[in-house]
């Protein structure tokens, strides 16, 4: 135990009381620091899951795009938004010999940052109505 005084009582600064008190505070900064980490983990976590939310979104609403170009392809560009994401189709159109190809392209935003871009493609023949 620690030393003793003249009148019996324990010294507080004993060289077990001191080894204790150091070890209890490793013992916490290790706590802190495991519990920072598993905080900085859940939210990493949090992160990706919304990430994948929207991304997953994304690959919706470009499907729903793509299908409705393919039933009837437009000559023209269209922006729309819809549960918070912003979709851009931009239409291309290549005459060839009987017809005419039209392409796609269509990007979904979140914000400022593309999500998920894909790219449709149709062919109408000119007697399929493809001539405008």
């Amino acid at each position: 135990m620690g030393r003793v005084d003249h009148d019996r009582r324990a010294s507080t600064m004993g060289p077990a009381r001191l080894s204790g008190a150091i070890e209890a505070m490793v013992y916490g900064a290790v706590f802190a620091v495991a519990l920072a980490l598993v905080a900085l983990l859940f939210g990493a976590a949090a992160s990706e899951s919304h990430r994948a939310a929207v991304l997953e979104r994304a690959v919706e609403l470009s499907n729903e795009a793509a299908e409705t170009f393919m039933a009837t392809p437009v000559d023209e560009d269209a922006s729309y938004e819809q549960d918070g994401l912003r979709l851009e189709r931009t239409v291309g159109r290549i005459a060839e010999p009987f017809g005419f190809l039209y392409t796609a392209a269509i990007v979904v935003y979140e914000g400022d940052e593309a999500v998920y871009e894909r790219t449709a493609v149709r062919y109408m023949s000119a007697r399929s109505g493809g001539e405008s």
